[in-house]
């Protein structure tokens, strides 16, 4: 089953920290994308990317800091959060 982490507006250099630190968390990263997600369609919010990960199917893997779930939907493999939203905490 595949992860998913949203977020908005990060630089590269902070996604590249992002995906530094999922990887020493154990997760794998299978793609990026994003879409246009505003109810108000601005476009400064409209966008939002994502990664794609493939599930670890380990117990021990967590999320790290800064991660919360979207929703309540939990994978049968892991148990962790399907979608989880990122939040740059500093």
């Amino acid at each position: 089953m595949d992860h998913y982490i949203y977020f908005r507006q990060l630089s590269d250099e902070d996604k590249l920290n992002m995906k530094n630190e999922l990887e020493r968390f154990g997760w794998k990263i299978g793609g990026e994308a994003s879409m246009a997600h505003s109810p108000n369609h601005i476009p400064s919010e409209s966008k939002v990317s994502f990664y794609i990960l493939s599930c670890p199917n380990n117990k021990e893997v967590q999320f790290p800091e800064g991660y919360f779930p979207s929703n309540n939907e939990k994978c049968t493999l892991c148990g962790l959060p399907v979608s989880v939203t990122y939040s740059k905490t500093h």
